[in-house]
């Protein structure tokens, strides 16, 4: 059958459409993943950063996780209290436990977790310490970055909502392109044949 065959135009192009959209979300998550950066800190104990300028740092929890092959798992809430100290002696405290605000959660690889609560830090270098209350039975992992929930999420949204709006367009091309083929190929059939011969 020819390219130029009722439909045929149609169902690739339909083909193309639905495969450029498949394309956008993997882009959508790619994106997303991308701009995840917390970085896992294991307490009690001490972590130094940078701040190269003034901004939020969100801060999450993960009650499963993996670090350099080693399987942690902590209590399902964090039961320390979180101190941010700054080279000039500015203190940051965030105390945990209790009721808590949780935010979106989060799963990728061996890591789930969900975002705590955020501190609003200077700039200049920063040490974040996890001092044990009480209820502390052992280790805890916490993780901190730039990446807020917003942040994570947005690509996903910003391609999902695409993808929705391409994605029925290019079953409706496929459709259409598929019964003008059939069409075709039925009319085809039942065209009479003529027998051509000489007497």
């Amino acid at each position: 059958m020819s390219l130029a065959a009722p439909g045929r135009r149609w169902v690739i192009v339909g083909i193309l459409v639905l495969l450029g959209v498949l394309a956008i979300l993997l882009i959508g998550v790619f994106w997303s993943i991308s701009r995840f950066d917390l970085r896992q800190v294991v307490m009690p104990g001490k972590y130094d950063f940078d701040m190269p300028k003034p901004g939020t740092i969100q801060v999450a929890y993960e009650p499963v996780s993996e670090i350099d092959g080693d399987h942690i798992a902590s209590p399902q809430w964090p039961t320390m209290e979180l101190v941010f100290k700054s080279s000039d002696g500015e203190v940051v405290r965030l105390p945990l436990g209790g009721e808590m605000q949780v935010g979106a959660t989060y799963s990728m690889d061996s890591r789930e977790g969900f975002f705590i609560d955020s501190v609003e830090l200077s700039q200049g270098t920063w040490q974040l310490m996890g001092q044990p209350s009480p209820a502390t039975t052992g280790r805890e992992v916490f993780a901190i970055g730039r990446s807020s929930v917003q942040s994570i999420v947005t690509p996903i949204i910003v391609t999902g909502i695409v993808a929705a709006i391409l994605g029925p367009i290019g079953v409706g091309i496929l459709v259409i392109g598929t019964l003008k083929w059939v069409k075709s190929r039925g009319d085809i059939e039942e065209k009479p044949q003529i027998d051509f011969h000489q007497e």
